[in-house]
């Protein structure tokens, strides 16, 4: 693979990105298996942080506070993103929450979840740590973002070489981006 792209993942205090924050960012650049560059930061949010997230993701309301703004850290993750592919799993959601909280990206973006449902049609679930587990991917800390973004680099790794032992043309199409 020629083409280098960078997988990322955000954790929330909940899921409408109209009333919640982001509170934390994790982003891989990679190209093939060799990881090129990693970026992560926690990101102070403006309401609490609800205990049943903290418990998720062991993240603690003194870290969101003491945590630079989504503002003061927008240079560097765009500088660090350019115009690369954005890969996530189900990656519309974390960008419905970066665009509505401003950074608005017009990068190509490429859907995990989108993927493993065409390429695994008969799996129970389709979930980050469900798709790892079952195609033997390391998760080291489920539910924090540069950890779920490092799963979702091999995932999508894992899910082209499938695709090119399937059928080439698809993997050939994925890799276009």
């Amino acid at each position: 693979m020629n083409r280098t792209y960078v997988a990322l993942d955000t954790e929330f205090t909940g899921l409408n990105p109209q009333r919640d924050d982001i509170i934390e960012i994790g982003l891989v650049k990679f190209k093939g298996h060799q990881v090129l560059d990693t970026f992560s930061s926690l990101v102070r949010a403006r309401r609490p942080l609800p205990y049943k997230i903290q418990l998720l993701s062991g993240i603690s309301q003194p870290e969101i506070n003491g945590a630079p703004t989504l503002s003061s850290l927008q240079g560097n993750i765009l500088s660090f993103i350019k115009n690369l592919p954005l890969v996530g799993h189900t990656i519309e959601m974390d960008l419905r929450f970066w665009n509505s909280h401003g950074l608005a990206l017009s990068n190509t973006a490429i859907d995990t979840f989108e993927l493993a449902t065409i390429l695994l049609p008969n799996l129970e679930r389709y979930s980050l740590s469900h798709l790892a587990e079952v195609l033997g991917i390391k998760l080291a800390e489920h539910h924090r973002a540069l950890a779920d973004a490092m799963a979702t680099k091999d995932l999508f790794l894992a899910l082209l070489d499938h695709a090119a032992r399937c059928d080439s043309a698809i993997a050939k199409e994925i890799t276009n981006f």
